[in-house]
């Protein structure tokens, strides 16, 4: 059976799958498709006691909290870790030789990354570190303010799939956490685009099994690259894919080409 995009613009080689990204991406692969990056933010699997303030439009505030994160694997790590492990293994097998795969996961939970890398044969290149302006206040008097997000940047063998043209970059960015009024733990745009734009070439294809709000296939549109994204949510493939069609009406400012630095500033929805 044909496997059918829930969203596409053929056009710009964009696409948005619905579903368990364990039975997608088998599909995808019995397809003949391949992908030159996967940049991914894994389910941290937080406990339920974690609450996420959401900005109101009045100036007020209202809060995400168990119901966002309940998950069957909260509180069984090694749930987590066979999942995390599964996922991986996957998706190494969508990707050519020298690609990379780069996965933001909870600071507990990267090692599950690295280990797996050193088990499957990959090649641990090193840590991507988001930098926040605007960290979470210190709400407890244990420890400091969060002010940091990390990913693994892991290789297949090979020649390694670098756009050194790019020229020198830091593994860091420094960029706020933007209004997340729709997806309570949207990346910014800003820290998408350096790993697009260092770990892949223009036409490249890019993937993002746990798609969220969409945020990779943006980076990836603004800079010239196809993208699939699978989401297991309806409701965020829909909001995905209405926030890309906002893109895609606005257009590109710029051909990929010519994209100035990558933005440091979150895009608001």
């Amino acid at each position: 059976m044909r496997l059918k995009p829930y969203w596409s613009s053929e056009q710009h080689g964009l696409r948005i799958y619905c579903g368990d990204c364990l039975e997608v991406m088998p599909k995808l692969e019995a397809a003949g498709q391949r992908f030159d990056l996967c940049l991914t933010d894994f389910d941290y699997c937080i406990d339920n006691e974690n609450v996420i303030v959401r900005p109101e439009t009045d100036g007020g505030s209202s809060y995400a909290t168990g119901n966002f994160f309940a998950s069957e694997m909260n509180g069984d790590r090694d749930a987590q870790r066979a999942f995390c492990e599964a996922t991986l293994a996957m998706i190494e097998g969508l990707l050519g030789q020298g690609c990379v795969i780069c996965a933001f996961h909870a600071v507990d939970k990267l090692g599950f990354v690295w280990d797996w890398a050193a088990q499957s044969g990959m090649i641990a290149v090193q840590p991507y570190t988001w930098v926040k302006r605007n960290p979470m206040p210190q709400l407890h008097k244990v420890k400091w303010a969060n002010g940091i997000e990390q990913a693994a940047i892991v290789a297949k063998p090979g020649k390694r799939h670098h756009n050194f043209a790019e020229g020198h970059r830091p593994n860091y960015v420094v960029a706020n956490v933007g209004r997340r009024e729709e997806h309570p733990t949207e990346k910014p745009v800003g820290v998408m685009e350096p790993v697009v734009r260092w770990w892949s070439y223009k036409d490249d294809h890019v993937l993002d099994p746990f798609v969220g709000s969409g945020t990779t296939l943006v980076a990836a549109y603004r800079l010239g690259r196809q993208a699939t994204g699978i989401e297991i949510s309806e409701e965020y493939c829909e909001l995905a894919a209405r926030r890309l069609e906002r893109e895609l009406a606005q257009g590109r400012l710029f051909e990929p080409a010519e994209v100035a630095q990558p933005r440091q500033q979150p895009m608001a929805l």
